[in-house]
């Protein structure tokens, strides 16, 4: 099965600058579960 298929949602993060860390953190504990997206990583 392909990765689109195994996802039905995705979580896209907005944050500031300063944020960043806590937003690669959130992401690292949810990113098995459901599809993320950090614009900085892409």
């Amino acid at each position: 099965m392909e990765q689109e298929q195994l996802y039905k949602y995705e979580v896209a993060f907005s944050f500031l600058q300063h944020d960043e860390v806590i937003a690669y953190q959130i992401n690292d504990l949810i990113q098995d579960k459901i599809e993320t997206f950090l614009y900085s990583k892409r």
